[in-house]
């Protein structure tokens, strides 16, 4: 499996995972995240519009879609693209410290320059909302 040796250990561990889990092979498997990161992007960006820009509107989320490195990046494995995916559903998804555990662990195996910038938003999102979340403060001991 010479295909699957890449600097970062997400993306091995993640074909690894599927194939054993869906008995996949490791062609399928990158279908399969393929398709999943291909949700994953538009989803991840209407709830973090919604959430940080209290915007309703799935118009932003379905135009990302039409940038061609987003359809590229579903069908040849770039770390960086699914951590910063990653990142948007902690946003918005890490709502309780298991959840905020298994995302931040999931950004940072996948990719670390994406990790860092998470971790400064987090850090500026807690210095403007400090007295309103109690989770917010959890969630960056977490990530930290």
């Amino acid at each position: 499996m010479r295909h699957l040796a890449y600097p970062f250990p997400l993306v091995s561990l993640l074909y690894a995972e599927l194939s054993f889990v869906a008995s996949f092979n490791a062609v399928w498997s990158s279908v399969a995240i393929g398709l999943l990161y291909l949700f994953a992007l538009p989803l991840g960006v209407y709830l973090a519009t919604r959430k940080m820009a209290g915007t309703n509107s799935p118009y932003g989320a379905v135009v990302i879609l039409l940038i061609p490195l987003a359809v590229v990046w579903s069908v040849w494995f770039i770390p960086q693209a699914y951590s910063a995916v990653l990142s948007l559903l902690y946003l918005t998804l890490a709502t309780t410290p298991l959840l905020a555990l298994l995302l931040s662990t999931a950004v940072i195996i996948g990719h670390g320059g994406v990790a860092t910038w998470l971790l400064i938003i987090l850090l500026i999102h807690y210095i403007n909302n400090r007295y309103k979340s109690d989770f917010l403060k959890i969630s960056l001991i977490i990530y930290i």
